[in-house]
């Protein structure tokens, strides 16, 4: 079966179906609708860090001033969409299986909040406007019934700025102290849901230690991810044509990050950028899908300490990315019908995701695609033509 993000003319901000871009992305205040992943991603205004939010769909992602969500149904290369009920069934199916009545053990305590609010309050009086900031805004504002993820920083934002005194530098001293410590809870929040049969929590706890604490050796021993450590990523521009597509040798780029190789003949940097969007949303579909790809014997094991891996080796996953939507079509056309009514696609026949690049109003469908991707190519077991007979709607949705 093949799928693709089909155009959608009414949301705002995406693409019609002759190709047009819409209007700018919109802010986490004016809540604007794209056309793409089924999740909504706005803008946290309030913290820099590195969480991700979910509640009915939802996924909020810091730094961000796009938001995405399904706003219209949408058809599939001509196969129509299973629409209300059913969509609704899919929703609440989703949301039942991350939070299976789980506790949120990741609150952060009034300990941690109130050393935060004093050291916040000691920057005021020293001057210190920046950090002060920096500490109120730390902590996540949790709400009932909603998850948290954390997906991985390259870079430390709190750091103090070249040239910095000692007050700044003194300041994110006890700062990192703080975090460490809370570092050294949320562990111990993981062992107690490892002990209460909650794999999935324990697996997002890790995520959060190490958001507090990037260098916490229990939490990165057990995850043992690349995708949690420093991306030093090499752009490569192979010397020979490429074997399927016929790029010319020297005019095309290859990128391997832990999970995707991404192949591109527009710039090393939108292989970057590609890179870095996919190995995000993989480590949110962990997250959110724990039992899918992995196993709570396998965590367990390691966090007793036993080499286990959380699942056995698969090959990194294709990612196809032209130069512009034109080639995009052009290269498709001959076996996809409809193509040109898509604005990205994954074949599973062809174990690869094409989209192209310049257009950062189809982020979205970029996360569609490949979450039908990493369903068929990165859990343990998937049938060829998912969706093909029956229970289209929960493949769609």
């Amino acid at each position: 079966m093949q799928r693709g993000e089909v155009a959608n003319p009414m949301a705002s901000g995406g693409r019609g179906t002759d190709g047009a871009a819409g209007g700018p992305p919109e802010t986490f205040c004016r809540g604007n609708r794209v056309q793409g992943s089924g999740f909504r991603v706005q803008e946290m205004c309030s913290f820099p860090s590195s969480a991700w939010e979910r509640t009915s769909g939802k996924l909020r992602l810091p730094g961000t001033k796009q938001s995405f969500a399904t706003s219209v149904p949408k058809q599939s290369l001509g196969t129509s969409r299973v629409q209300g009920t059913s969509l609704g069934i899919m929703l609440a199916l989703v949301a039942w299986i991350v939070t299976c009545a789980t506790p949120l053990l990741a609150d952060e305590p009034p300990k941690f909040a109130a050393q935060l609010a004093t050291l916040a309050a000691k920057c005021d009086e020293l001057g210190l406007a920046r950090e002060a900031q920096l500490t109120r805004d730390w902590v996540i504002p949790r709400f009932p019934g909603r998850q948290y993820l954390f997906v991985p920083s390259e870079t430390d934002a709190t750091a103090p700025r070249s040239g910095a005194g000692d007050l700044a530098r003194k300041w994110h001293e006890n700062f990192r102290k703080l975090r460490a410590a809370e570092a050294d809870r949320l562990f111990t929040a993981a062992r107690q849901a490892a002990e209460a049969g909650q794999p999935a929590q324990v697996y997002r706890l890790l995520h959060e230690v190490l958001r507090e604490n990037p260098e916490h050796a229990a939490a990165l021993a057990i995850l043992q991810d690349a995708a949690v450590q420093p991306r030093r990523w090499v752009v490569q521009q192979p010397k020979l044509p490429h074997p399927q597509l016929g790029w010319p040798a020297g005019k095309h780029w290859r990128l391997e990050t832990p999970h995707f190789v991404i192949a591109t003949n527009h710039s090393s940097r939108e292989a970057l950028e590609l890179g870095r969007q996919l190995e995000n949303l993989h480590a949110l579909w962990r997250q959110l899908i724990f039992r899918y790809w992995s196993s709570g014997e396998a965590l367990s094991a390691r966090l007793a300490g036993r080499d286990e891996p959380l699942s056995r080796p698969r090959p990194k996953m294709n990612v196809i990315l032209v130069k512009d939507r034109a080639e995009y079509i052009a290269h498709l056309a001959a076996t996809v019908p409809q193509i040109d009514k898509t604005v990205g696609i994954y074949l599973n026949k062809r174990h690869a995701s094409f989209f192209y690049a310049g257009d950062t109003s189809v982020y979205p469908t970029w996360y569609h695609e490949v979450t039908h991707q990493l369903f068929q190519e990165a859990g343990p077991s998937a049938i060829d033509e998912p969706g093909e007979r029956q229970n289209f709607w929960a493949v769609e949705a």
